[in-house]
């Protein structure tokens, strides 16, 4: 006790509490927490201990333990956490590029699934951020090394993992292949088709190296490159060596009953991929929530015998915004704006000594008045006033949502009323990509905080959400949509949110067309769509009872996508549908829906579907929107299942 009170005492703060008793026991002997801590975050702050108290004896334990620790996909955002937290650091610069690397190697090959990537995303929203520089790796990464361990000669002709290279799918393929009576290994670099891309190309450079695993030396390695698309997407050496050569023992490459392919890709280019599934709103479907509104009639007040100079064309007001400026007449300002007209009359401008600071920062004497209110696009202020003053091919041209929406929210703020509805029209009419969705779904959010547009705000957002559902179906596109939009990470994790949320009712809409050419009980499938983190889709298909044809319609749930096989199961509570406006409740068989994963939703005689006045079947087309919640959803994965002990 003496001895303890006689010590110095120095507090050691900003480190976890376990990093310092591992490091600081490690010093004083006790090594075994040390050599039993696989923890990788754990062991980097271990490394911030030892920089930051310039201790070295225990920097290369660290780095070793480092090194056999492994990723998974429960501590990868911790590990990507630490990656940065390394990176600050510039003595330890190489080890945290190597480490991010292993991040970058262990997402390329459990990452090619969107139900994967959304679990990951659920998960980790609010360090989501982290992720952003391993998509854009993802994406845009155009070399890596990938390997395949084959365990024994059965396992030659089985589905070796994927990894994710320049955003396309890519495996080692060993065939044995006999030639002339002779049985050779074959190796092959394959690239897999991309989910809704038709037509793309990548030419790449490869190197296959079969490893003998005594001897670094005496690993063989050929050269290659190709041009894949869809007609041509393997290419390899037919005849690497020998099989008797590899599959013996003492050969150096059949080592503890395995052997050790590694390939070298380097990407060049690639053309003609998708962003999206390139549906569109046409082929999804929507039906605006907004009820019309009544126009709102016109109260101008009537002009004071002194006010007449309101009148006077040749008086000329300059509305400025940043570097713009435009100018337009006084009379035409007066007429659009409420706002201007107050503040442009004579009962106020005589009062202008009276006004506060406020009031005068803005405007001058000489009719230049700058517009601040809701804090407006530059652009949205040009388009908006050159509109007011009779050029409107500005604002035809637009088809930015923000700059449209900026210009409503003008209007609001100075009162002006003509242009609302032609504006909020062309909102309604742009239509929505991949590029342009993050953007719209911020803009329904702007304009959600003001009452007067939240109809307009709540049909932008579910269309966003509903493009999403169709068109996100697909690791790659979901991978290019995250590195997209690395701006914009808290918009992005919204709409996911939306696809993989089952605690809320899912809206799915579809339209079909060309109904009278529909086969008999032969079923019309909509694209499909992400609830739940599922795939749901609605089937119609037309048939005969009675000598009378009837219309009817399923919506089914399809299983995980591009995993390892494994039971799943999505239980449908309840459901409601939509066909012309009318909505219907349907009860959900409890003994059906666990079996199938198919719900029927309604079957209807063509003669009545078909009336002219009430049927809803319209111009040859059929529009529906269902309405359902899940319950007990299991069996959607968080990785595919490889592991990095297994890539390494």
């Amino acid at each position: 006790d003496d001895v303890v009170a006689q010590a110095d005492i120095y507090p050691i703060r900003g480190f976890q509490k376990q990093s310092v008793k591992i490091v600081f026991g490690y010093l004083t002997g006790y090594t075994g927490l040390l050599e039993k801590c696989s923890n990788i975050p754990l062991l980097v702050d271990m490394l911030k201990i030892c920089h930051s108290f310039h201790m070295e004896s225990p920097v290369g334990k660290i780095l070793a333990r480092i090194e056999k620790s492994q990723i998974d996909m429960e501590n990868l955002i911790d590990v990507l956490e630490a990656c940065e937290e390394l990176r600050e650091i510039e003595r330890f610069s190489g080890e945290s590029d190597d480490l991010f690397e292993r991040c970058v190697c262990y997402a390329r090959c459990n990452f090619a699934s969107w139900q994967v990537i959304n679990n990951f995303v659920k998960k980790n929203t609010e360090k989501i951020s982290l992720a952003i520089r391993l998509f854009d790796e993802l994406k845009n990464g155009s070399h890596a090394v990938i390997r395949r361990r084959i365990e024994d000669e059965e396992e030659i002709t089985k589905k070796g993992p994927s990894y994710i290279i320049k955003n396309l799918e890519w495996s080692i393929e060993c065939k044995q292949n006999q030639i002339n009576g002779v049985d050779y290994l074959g190796i092959y670099v394959c690239v897999k088709n991309p989910n809704g891309t038709k037509s793309w190309v990548c030419d790449a450079d490869w190197k296959i190296k079969l490893v003998h695993q005594t001897s670094e030396e005496a690993s063989i390695s050929r050269e290659g490159g190709c041009e894949f698309d869809s007609t041509k997407n393997s290419d390899g050496i037919q005849k690497f060596k020998a099989w008797s050569e590899v599959f013996t023992e003492n050969s150096g490459f059949f080592e503890d009953d395995s052997i050790l392919v590694e390939v070298e890709i380097h990407v060049s280019e690639v053309r003609g991929m998708q962003d999206s599934l390139g549906l569109t709103e046409k082929q999804i479907g929507w039906f605006s929530s907004k009820k019309e509104e009544e126009e709102e009639e016109s109260d101008e007040e009537e002009e004071n015998e002194t006010d007449q100079e309101l009148q006077d064309d040749s008086v000329v007001v300059v509305l400025t915004c940043g570097n713009i400026s435009v100018s337009l007449p006084q009379s035409r300002l007066v007429h659009e704006s409420k706002y201007f007209r107050t503040r442009l009359s004579n009962n106020w401008m005589k009062n202008w000594d009276t006004r506060d600071d406020a009031e005068k920062a803005d405007f001058t004497l000489s009719r230049t008045f700058n517009i601040t209110g809701s804090n407006p696009h530059p652009k949205a202020v040009k388009i908006l006033f050159e509109y007011l003053a009779g050029y409107d091919c500005m604002l035809g041209e637009c088809k930015s949502f923000s700059v449209l929406a900026d210009m409503l929210c003008i209007c609001d703020y100075y009162l002006i009323s003509s242009p609302v509805s032609h504006i909020t029209e062309m909102i309604d009419e742009l239509p929505l990509s991949i590029t342009n969705m993050i953007e719209a779904y911020e803009t329904a959010q702007k304009l959600a905080t003001n009452q007067r547009f939240q109809a307009l705000a709540k049909d932008v957002q579910g269309r966003c959400i509903s493009f999403a559902r169709s068109n996100l179906a697909s690791w790659q596109c979901l991978i290019s949509f995250i590195a997209d939009n690395c701006d914009n990470v808290e918009s992005v994790v919204q709409v996911l949110e939306n696809l993989y949320d089952d605690t809320q009712n899912g809206i799915i809409r579809t339209t079909f067309s060309s109904v009278s050419s529909f086969k008999l009980s032969k079923a019309v499938k909509s694209p499909p769509m992400i609830f739940a983190n599922f795939l749901w889709k609605i089937e119609v298909a037309k048939a005969v009872d009675k000598e009378q044809e009837f219309i009817y319609a399923f919506i089914s749930c399809k299983s995980v996508d591009n995993t390892v096989s494994q039971e799943w199961s999505c239980d449908l509570e309840d459901m409601e549908y939509c066909l012309d406006g009318c909505t219907v409740e349907k009860a959900v068989d409890e003994e059906k829906k666990k079996e199938t994963h198919r719900w029927c939703l309604f079957s209807i005689w063509m003669s009545e579907a078909m009336k002219k006045d009430d049927g809803f079947i319209q111009d040859d087309a059929i529009s529906m929107e269902v309405r359902i919640k899940v319950e007990n959803t299991s069996g959607i994965p968080t990785c595919l299942g490889i592991s990095e002990k297994d890539i390494r």
